[in-house]
């Protein structure tokens, strides 16, 4: 007989396996995207004269990392409720 179509099926042995890895890119995310954004400040401020620009992209780089980070909890999170 079928499966009762209600039934959750069997949760991998090893699905920490996975959710740790992902775990491990939140402080990539959070350190690598603030400095690459902050040098590609430094590369534009050398070349467009201004002194500036390298804060902002220190800001975007923060920003960027922080809403990767969400994201990929948010996913996480989603794909520990199926």
């Amino acid at each position: 007989m079928d499966r009762m179509s209600n039934e959750t099926p069997p949760k991998p042995k090893y699905a920490w396996i996975r959710v740790a890895g992902q775990c491990s890119f939140i402080p990539v995310y959070l350190a690598l995207f603030p400095i690459a954004f902050r040098y590609i400040g430094l590369w534009l401020d050398g070349m467009c004269g201004t002194t500036w620009l390298e804060n902002v992209f220190l800001f975007l780089g923060l920003i960027s990392g922080a809403r990767q980070t969400y994201f990929l909890i948010k996913n996480l999170i989603e794909a520990q409720d199926q």
